[in-house]
């Protein structure tokens, strides 16, 4: 996982804030690939990581790691702990490696993606789909107008995004790649103010 910024400032509307993070999901070593397809449309849909250039099936994953079409089923979770040390605010979200708010890590990636926009199509009859992130490319855990919304106090926080241990363990990843941790001053919304979640933050190069 990279992120673009590791202090950031979120404005609260109400009781919560938006999860613009500016955190991603990289692929380093070369292309991260899945194949999500079904025999049948009286069958659920089951899911394979592939090498990307000879298509050979690395490992199968269990099919309740699906949302459906939409990703993985609890790939993330953001927590968000006080000054006192006490966790606040805990929650699984799933994954779309295909987001379309995505980055060039650098130049030894391709210029352009070769993977789609989306995960789902949304047309009743999909079979298939491919999912992935180029090699040196990271996919945002939350897409700019996309962000969750989750409920927290103003105040200043340490928050840990990560992949799931059920994911780490199934796709080889490090505890080390597999999280990262932000520092987070969560302010209430006063008009006029100009919010870090509405100026793109899933936009800025991850670094």
């Amino acid at each position: 996982m990279v992120a673009a910024d590791r202090t950031l400032t979120l404005d609260r509307r109400g009781d919560s804030i938006r999860l613009a993070l500016g955190t991603y999901v990289a692929a380093t070593g070369g292309d991260f690939e899945l194949r999500v397809a079904r025999p049948d449309y009286d069958s659920p849909a089951g899911v394979s990581q592939v090498d990307a250039q000879e298509g050979e099936i690395l490992r199968t994953l269990p099919s309740d790691m699906l949302a459906g079409w939409r990703g993985l089923r609890e790939f993330l979770n953001v927590s968000f702990t006080n000054q006192k040390g006490k966790v606040v605010a805990s929650k699984d979200f799933t994954f779309c490696p295909n987001d379309w708010s995505r980055q060039r890590i650098d130049d030894s990636g391709p210029q352009v993606s070769r993977y789609p926009m989306f995960c789902s199509s949304g047309l009743p009859f999909l079979k298939g789909m491919v999912w992935g992130i180029d090699d040196h490319w990271a996919t945002a855990t939350f897409g700019e107008y996309q962000a969750p919304p989750l409920s927290v106090r103003a105040g200043n926080y340490t928050v840990g995004v990560k992949i799931n241990e059920a994911y780490r363990s199934a796709l080889d990843i490090s505890d080390a790649d597999g999280a990262l941790t932000l520092e987070i001053k969560v302010r209430d919304h006063h008009k006029g103010a100009r919010s870090h979640q509405g100026l793109g933050a899933e936009q800025a190069a991850p670094r």
